[in-house]
This record gives C-alpha cells, structure tokens and sequence, in this order.
C-alpha cells in the first residue's frame, strides 16, 4: 500500500488526489473483504504518517464588489427565469 501512495506522490499528483485515490481504493477493498474474496482490507493498516494530508484551505469571502455583481446578475436573471420557478399547478 506504501509503494502505491509512494508511486502517485513521485508522479507529483496533489495530496487532494492521493487521498481521493486512496479513498476509492479503500472502497472496493472493504467490498471485497465484506464479500470474504480478501481476508483484510490493507488500507485500514496504513499509520498516519502514512496516509496523505490533503492541504485544508478555508473558503474565501467575496469582497463587495463580487457580492454587488452576484446580486446584480440574480435580480437581472431571476426576473427572467421567475415564470419557470413557479411551482407546478396541482391537477384536481
């Protein structure tokens, strides 16, 4: 399982990637051990140091120029689209 993370970081993918790669291994792994095709799910074994630590990034706050062109564009395009939001008539 090393050598696997090991291979995908020398190929320079993030560890976003690693980790969603690592993530769907584990997946099927735990599918073939939950059908006993495998006796153990080897992903589950890995210490933390091993595993990849996707860098954690807080979201950014529009500033008030991007709020102004977000509301601006929902009021131009809401006024259009309003007759397609409207709930179905309900058939009596």
């Amino acid at each position: 399982m090393c050598e696997l993370l090991d291979a995908l970081r020398a190929r320079h993918l993030s560890e976003n990637t690693v980790a969603g790669a690592l993530t769907t291994l584990s997946n099927i792994v735990r599918f073939a051990v939950r059908n006993g095709w495998i006796p153990e799910n080897a992903v589950e074994k890995l210490e933390a140091s091993e595993r990849p630590r996707p860098a954690r990034h807080l979201p950014r706050a529009l500033g008030r120029e991007e709020i102004a062109r977000l509301l601006d564009g929902v009021a131009h395009h809401g006024a259009h689209e309003s007759s397609r939001l409207r709930p179905a008539r309900s058939i009596s």
